[in-house]
């Protein structure tokens, strides 16, 4: 059961420091709660400006969890684990702990909501579908895009969006008491997290949770791998989409083009901005949540607006150079999946830079794939030797070893000049998180984007 939240005075905020954070704690302000605000992370400031209405928390009074002894709710942003021993003395004590997402889910009665949960892929089909509904219509919020928060406590500024499509990531879905999707996306899953979660199956249950209050007139678009004869246990309705064959209930792609169920072709690969047998895919999980939330928009219209979708940096984007190699920023992709997929769309020789900080998968498929593809992997960061270990076994070809993605990019250009290689595609497809070198994955991949920019002419 949801606590009634509006009635609660005293709240704490675990994670006040970060985007999200700094949006929620101004709106529980406005709605007159007195908030103690909380981050541990060292990177993100919590605001001192709280003017009579909260208090920053200490780290002590956190982790001792005498701070809830002054207050009557718990919430957290996105991202903040619940395994924390603070969550666990809230429920001995019977304080209700909530999420943002539940927080300001009553104030979003009046939206549509498609949500975007999944491995790999989320942001892409979230940015897509806003896209294709237009900005004017829609906002990507959640994980991707906006807060929550900020929808809420911006209302003017939001008024006249109908639909928002929300990224969840398998954090924001674990508290996801009174929320209901018109539609859900659940695209994919794979080893990810295994730092926060007991197993993979714990991983996708908490996945599985954007269903939970689902009704007949709802929708679930689901990858066709995940439903393993769950559909009876299912109340909303199932569209699912064939990654293999690239085929759903109202659209597939055949012999390079996209068809609809009247086998009426809509346009060519070649016409898209965005590349990759897995991008084929986003687009049939996309086009059918569209045409679930608005059923008036023309074909012709998404057609048009599907063909100048630019895509999202950081996921399979080429950069362009003046040499003849490909270099292909990938720093999104944190997981081996991610990393497979991204291997299925290039050939040729592949120099492919792995590393970050860890988050204790299990290779062995990506192994098996790198070595299908006969890839030179050049390995960097804090984690790089649980990769090496790993691919060891697998005789995978391990070009070297280093510190830094500089060290990295510049031994494989030395690599190709000694091996005489015309051309070469540069893979950064990581596999692990930036958080050891980085803020964010973006971060990284500007990064790899400047070291080619400054090093195509030699």
């Amino acid at each position: 059961m949801m606590p009634e939240i509006e009635k609660l005075k005293n709240i704490l905020l675990v994670g006040a420091g970060g985007n999200t954070g700094k949006w929620y704690l101004n709106l529980m302000i406005s709605k007159g709660h007195y908030v103690f605000a909380y981050d541990s992370n060292p990177r993100y400031q919590v605001s001192s400006s709280l003017k009579g209405k909260g208090e920053i928390v200490s780290q002590s009074d956190f982790e001792s969890a005498e701070i809830l002894n002054k207050t009557d709710g718990i919430t957290l942003s996105p991202g903040v684990p619940l395994k924390q021993s603070i969550f666990a003395e809230a429920a001995k004590k019977n304080i209700p702990v909530f999420s943002e997402a539940e927080y300001c889910m009553p104030y979003l009665e009046n939206k549509k909501m498609i949500c975007v949960t999944g491995t790999d892929g989320k942001s892409t089909v979230t940015a897509l579908v806003t896209h294709l509904l237009s900005e004017k219509e829609s906002v990507s919020c959640g994980n991707f895009g906006v807060p929550f928060s900020e929808v809420v406590l911006e209302e003017e500024k939001y008024a006249n969006i109908k639909t928002l499509t929300a990224e969840l990531s398998s954090y924001q879905l674990e508290l996801f008491r009174n929320i209901r999707c018109d539609c859900a996306i659940f695209l994919n899953i794979a080893d990810d997290h295994l730092n926060r979660y007991k197993n993979k199956e714990e991983y996708e249950q908490a996945k599985w949770n954007i269903i939970r209050n689902a009704s007949e007139n709802d929708l679930l678009i689901v990858n066709k791998n995940l439903l393993e004869n769950k559909e009876k246990k299912i109340m909303a309705d199932i569209i699912a989409v064939d990654c293999e064959n690239i085929k759903s209930k109202n659209f597939y792609w055949k012999d390079e083009y996209l068809l609809n169920s009247n086998n009426q072709k809509l346009l060519q690969k070649n016409d898209l901005h965005i590349q990759g047998r897995h991008n084929l895919s986003n687009i049939l999980f996309s086009l059918e949540a569209v045409k679930k939330i608005n059923t008036g928009l023309k074909l012709e219209t998404i057609v048009s607006r599907l063909k100048n979708f630019q895509g999202l940096k950081h996921r399979f984007e080429i950069i362009k150079s003046n040499d003849e190699n490909i270099y292909i920023n990938d720093s999104k992709a944190t997981t081996g999946q991610a990393v497979m997929k991204a291997l299925e769309n290039v050939s040729s020789h592949i120099f492919l830079f792995m590393g970050g900080q860890s988050k204790h998968e299990n290779y062995e498929n990506l192994g098996q794939k790198i070595k299908e593809k006969n890839a030179a992997v050049f390995l960097f960061g804090k984690d790089k030797n649980e990769l090496k270990e790993s691919f060891q076994k697998k005789d995978i070809f391990i070009a070297g070893s280093f510190e830094s993605l500089d060290d990295a990019f510049y031994a494989a250009k030395k690599y190709q000049k000694k091996e005489n290689i015309k051309s070469a595609v540069y893979l950064l497809s990581p596999a692990m998180t930036s958080w050891d070198s980085y803020k964010n994955f973006e971060e990284r991949g500007e990064h790899f984007r400047r070291l080619v920019l400054s090093s195509s002419h030699i």
